[in-house]
């Protein structure tokens, strides 16, 4: 299986690539998608923690208190969590909030971090968020073209920007071929030189 080699995923453990893949592959999703929000979140960094006045945002998925608490653990503790520790918690969070749909597009994948699961296969023009609103305001980096509205398209381009910036792709399990290069410590993870990738 492909995984976007996205920056920061160098300096991980062979054992959290592999977890992140077969997470993805127990539950149909694609690996990168699930990736690219990591990285959007947390730069793969296990103890992030949001810097803004009063915010619990913790982790690699930028866990609140509330959702901390809803995964039957706490903020404090994934704090203190490796990142292979917190994959158990990725998946279940993205089994909570999908409910059973497989996203098919990076930009689906980040709408459940964003608490607007229904938006899962919406039109580029569907309004998330307009000015004026706590969530805008909280989000208004995401308003890529800045017209007072965040829309599905805006989330589409954040992932597709995101995804720009890998250096070909990850491939976990077992091949051969002049292209593909060890990568990382486990013998099973290789790299490939690649220019194509996926923003479906």
């Amino acid at each position: 299986m492909n995984l976007l080699a996205l920056p920061g995923l160098d300096k991980m453990s062979s054992a959290f690539v592999r977890g992140l893949v077969d997470l993805a592959q127990r539950n149909g999703w694609d690996p990168s998608g699930i990736a690219l929000v990591i990285y959007s979140e947390s730069r793969f960094i296990p103890s992030a923690h949001n810097p803004l006045p009063g915010s619990s945002a913790t982790g690699l998925l930028q866990f609140i208190e509330s959702t901390a608490k809803m995964l039957g653990t706490t903020t404090a503790a994934i704090a203190k969590m490796s990142a292979e520790e917190q994959l158990p918690l990725v998946e279940k969070y993205f089994q909570m909030t999908l409910k059973g749909k497989v996203p098919d597009r990076f930009e689906d994948y980040y709408f459940p971090v964003l608490g607007r699961s229904d938006l899962v296969g919406k039109p580029d023009d569907t309004i998330i968020w307009s000015a004026g609103s706590e969530e805008y305001d909280n989000n208004k980096g995401l308003d890529g073209n800045k017209d007072g509205v965040i829309t599905v398209g805006d989330i589409r381009n954040h992932m597709d920007a995101l995804a720009k910036k890998a250096k070909g792709y990850i491939v976990v399990g077992v091949a051969v071929g002049a292209e593909l290069l060890f990568w990382g410590a486990g013998a099973a993870l290789l790299y490939m030189k690649s220019r194509k990738r996926r923003t479906a």
